[in-house]
This record gives structure tokens, C-alpha cells and sequence, in this order.
């Protein structure tokens, strides 16, 4: 009996909700007891029922903005430039001249304290343009970038600045009429799409899923309720992006001036939003974890000391729990899927790091 009693204070079992934990072979006994003098066995049948599930079994994972997610890469046809190769633009306009224009565009978006979405959404205006229009020059293509940047504004800000306040920033060099008449040309060339699924909106959502992500299989595997995101021995662990501490938003600012470099080169559009972000966010988070010294994979805090290091690859479990998590947010299927973005992006991202350091308490947030 004393070992019947033992053996019982091990057994968790709800018979209302038929679920159970505890081994069988040794808790049989222990287990008719909860019936009284009423005895059964439990025959193979039972036990491999549906209606038996494991009390501790791990929900798997789904992304919260699934629906956003499959609606931005639905629109992503309708959104691309029609031309890839800038040489074969119909006008004038260099890979250069085009870096120039978007870099002064950005510091008058600095300047005005527009939203980063504003930013690209202009860049994916201009980009449709120039495959477009053939009465584009050297002399009014900073009157596009002021103009596309006027509709941008238009339908993102709250607050809209005239179109004089624009023509300023060029010095008075145009006037209002002729604005108006490149305004309307340009939504024509646009075909009133005003809306483009742009890599910023789509890179935001990913890495709020991803600190989604990680943190309830951190949960999962540390049997915590909780994460104290402000733990800053935690935060260097954990490689988040929207969390609130300082550690995540220097993630942030890194991971989006990489994306602003990035879009200076008119290559960018030899990949949809979603392959570029895609690849993004992978070179992204193994740049991370790979500075953390894998800590989040590790069984020790004494990095030094881990006796797994020796026989566990730490980068192949890395590359595996992103790509598990891309391949549940935007659908990569295999790794050669992201060989030619990871190609395009790795020397953006190596500018980035050769790039001072932000004090972040002087930070323009609304340009973010």
C-alpha cells in the first residue's frame, strides 16, 4: 500500500476533462482507487483514444497576423515595377541619380517628422514611375521626388503641408501649377494605386510576429509564465525587436537602416517584398544570435564552460528555428529561396554596421 501511495502522489489525472499523465504500468493500481471498489484496466483501445491527450502537450504556434500577411503577398503583383534592369528605363535616370533623389527625399521626411511608412511608400511610387514615364530629366526629376512625396504624405499623414512648403525645399526652382500637372501625371502613371504593399509594413508585422514567436516557445521550453522583457541579462538573450527596452529598439533602429540602405539601390526590386524581408530577417537574427553566442540554445549561463559546445552545432539549430518561422509567416518553402537576397543584402548590412552609433534619446520616433 505505502507504495500504491507513493506512486499515486505522482499520478496527475483530471477524469472530467480525460486527460492524464502518469505511467501506466506502475499506477494501475493507484488509479482504480479513484473509482472506489469499481476496478478496470486500461485496454490499448483507451489508451490510444483521441479523447486522451497529454496535460503538458505544447501548443503549436500560428501567426497572429496570418491574414495581413497573405493580403500584403496577394498584392504584391499589382505593386512591382515592370522594368528590373534600370538600364532600360525610358528616361535618363541612373541607379545613382535615383540614390541621390530618394537619400534627399528621406531628410525631408526627417525634416517634416513624417512616418517611415511614408518614406517607402514614396520609394515604391517612385520606382513604378520611372518605368513609366519618358518625359522624365535631369531637370525635373527632383520635382517628382517632391511631388510623390506630396502623395505619399497625402494619404498617410495627419498633418498635410501645402504644396508651396514642397517647391521650398528646391529652392523656388518650380512653381505651383506646374506641381499640380506632374501631380496628376503621376497618379495616372500610378493608376490610383496609393497603397503598395511596402517591405517596411510587411518587415514591422514579421517582427512582431517573431517576438511572438520566441517568446511563447521561450515559455514553453522554461515552464515560466512570464517574460520580464526588461531583464537586460533576459533581453541579451532574447533577440527581440518590439519590446519595450533599450536593447530591442537598438535591434530595431540596426534592422531598419539596414532596409533604408538597402532601398538607395534600385536592385532591391529584383525581389518581391516578402523574399526580400524574408531574407532580411534571416541574416538579421543569425547576426544576432550569433553575437549572443547562441546563450538563448545554451543549458548554462557560463558560456564558457558549456559541455554541448563540443558536440551540439549551435548555427544549424539557429538557422532552423528562423527558418521554421519564415516558413510559417511568409511561406518559404526551401532555403534557395533566400540565396539570392541573403547575396543582395549582406554588404547593406555590413554598411549599417560601419555606421555611428544612435544615441536613441535623440531619436526621431514619429520617422520610424
Amino acid at each position: 500500500m505505502d507504495e500504491i501511495l507513493s506512486n499515486f502522489v505522482e499520478t496527475k489525472m483530471n477524469l472530467d476533462e480525460k486527460t492524464y499523465d502518469f505511467d501506466i504500468e506502475h499506477n494501475e493500481n493507484a488509479l482504480n482507487l479513484l473509482r472506489c471498489n469499481e476496478t478496470f484496466e486500461l485496454s490499448p483501445d483507451l489508451i490510444a483514444s483521441e479523447t486522451f491527450q497529454e496535460v503538458n502537450e505544447v501548443e503549436v504556434w500560428q501567426p497572429e497576423n496570418e491574414n495581413f500577411i497573405i493580403e500584403e503577398q496577394r498584392k504584391e503583383h499589382f505593386y512591382i515595377p515592370s522594368i528590373v534592369d534600370i538600364q532600360r528605363f525610358p528616361n535618363v535616370i541612373t541607379n545613382q541619380m535615383r540614390a541621390i533623389l530618394i537619400d534627399w527625399m528621406g531628410k525631408i521626411c526627417t525634416d517634416l517628422m513624417f512616418k517611415r511608412e511614408t518614406f517607402h511608400n514614396s520609394i515604391s511610387h517612385l520606382d513604378r514611375v520611372l518605368c513609366k514615364d519618358s518625359e522624365i530629366t535631369t531637370e525635373n526629376f527632383q520635382l517628382y521626388g517632391l511631388v510623390i512625396l506630396y502623395l505619399s504624405a497625402k494619404s498617410i499623414e495627419t498633418n498635410i503641408p501645402e504644396a508651396k512648403l514642397y517647391i521650398k525645399y528646391a529652392e523656388d526652382l518650380y512653381n505651383v501649377t506646374w506641381f499640380k500637372k506632374v501631380e496628376l501625371r503621376v497618379v495616372k502613371l500610378l493608376e490610383w494605386r496609393l497603397f503598395p504593399p511596402t517591405r517596411l509594413n510587411l518587415l514591422i508585422c514579421i517582427l512582431k510576429e517573431w517576438d511572438n514567436f520566441l517568446i511563447k516557445n521561450y515559455l514553453n521550453f522554461s515552464g515560466n509564465e512570464v517574460v520580464d522583457v526588461e531583464n537586460p541579462v533576459l533581453g541579451q538573450k532574447l533577440i527581440t525587436f518590439m519590446e519595450k527596452n533599450n536593447v530591442s529598439f537598438k535591434r530595431y533602429l540596426e534592422i531598419m537602416q539596414v532596409l533604408d540602405i538597402a532601398s538607395l539601390d534600385y536592385q532591391i526590386n529584383r525581389f518581391s517584398p516578402s523574399n526580400f524581408v524574408a531574407g532580411l530577417v534571416y541574416i538579421i537574427l543569425f547576426k544576432f544570435f550569433e553575437e549572443s553566442h547562441f546563450s538563448l540554445f545554451k543549458w548554462t549561463d557560463n558560456l564558457e564552460n558549456d559541455p554541448n559546445d563540443l558536440i551540439y552545432d549551435y548555427q544549424e539549430h539557429c538557422g532552423n528555428v528562423i527558418f521554421s518561422f519564415l516558413e510559417k509567416t511568409l511561406t518559404i518553402n526551401s532555403i534557395s529561396q533566400l540565396e539570392e537576397p541573403l547575396s543582395f543584402i549582406q554588404p547593406y548590412v555590413r554598411m549599417a554596421q560601419n555606421i555611428p552609433n544612435i544615441d536613441i534619446t535623440k531619436i526621431n520616433v514619429l520617422f520610424m
